[in-house]
């Protein structure tokens, strides 16, 4: 039995603890957040703490990141790999990976998810509920891969993208860094331009881009 604590304490968490309540290899003795919002809150009988920084975490633990917002999921996960903590990937038991996929690091995979063939999932990526990436696929790191959402095959998304829930990204498709694509977007273009956001179907720069 290995002792691990969550960071990050808002909806995320539960989808983890979805996960973990079906590993009973996993003991779950600590949560903690990045806010002082939830702090002596209870969740699952755990008391949420104050997240005071790797310099005062404990080495013994694992960590695993319930953070939804790549950056500063990036920022913690690089501060808790510096002072050597264990920041190891967690599947759900019911998660289907084909034997030749590569995961990384830090990766989460949520239950009902689908990874295909020659599949390669970068370190500290997020992959939720019932999302679905096809063979020969390249998630880049510290991604965020919404519930349900279609990948189809060859494509490769680079660091720091949000794919949406419910959206499908075409076959062979190229996706540029920090990119967003809106829930329930169908994109069927390359995206070589950085840090955008994309709904609709067919996915097009969605308005708040107009600054």
């Amino acid at each position: 039995m290995k002792n691990f604590a969550i960071i990050g304490a808002g909806g995320q968490c539960r989808a983890l603890l979805s996960i973990l309540e079906k590993l009973p290899n996993y003991n779950l003795c600590k949560i903690f957040d990045l806010s002082s919002v939830l702090i002596d809150k209870f969740i699952s009988g755990i008391p949420v703490e104050k997240w005071d920084g790797v310099q005062h975490s404990e080495t013994s633990l694992g960590y695993f990141l319930a953070i939804g917002e790549n950056k500063l999921r990036k920022k913690i996960y690089q501060e808790l790999v510096k002072y050597g903590r264990n920041v190891p990937s967690l599947i759900a038991k019911d998660t289907i990976i084909n034997e030749t996929a590569k995961i990384g690091p830090g990766v989460v995979i949520g239950s009902n998810a689908f990874i295909g063939f020659g599949v390669t999932i970068k370190e500290n990526s997020l992959v939720n509920t019932g999302a679905i990436i096809e063979h020969e696929t390249i998630i880049g790191e510290h991604c965020n891969i919404g519930p349900g959402s279609i990948i189809c095959g060859r494509v490769e998304i680079l660091s720091l993208c949000n794919i949406g829930a419910g959206s499908i990204v075409r076959d062979k498709i190229f996706i540029n860094k920090n990119t967003t694509l809106g829930a329930g977007a169908v994109l069927v273009k390359n995206v070589h331009f950085e840090g955008k956001t994309l709904v609709g179907v067919p996915a097009k720069l969605s308005h708040e881009n107009e600054d």
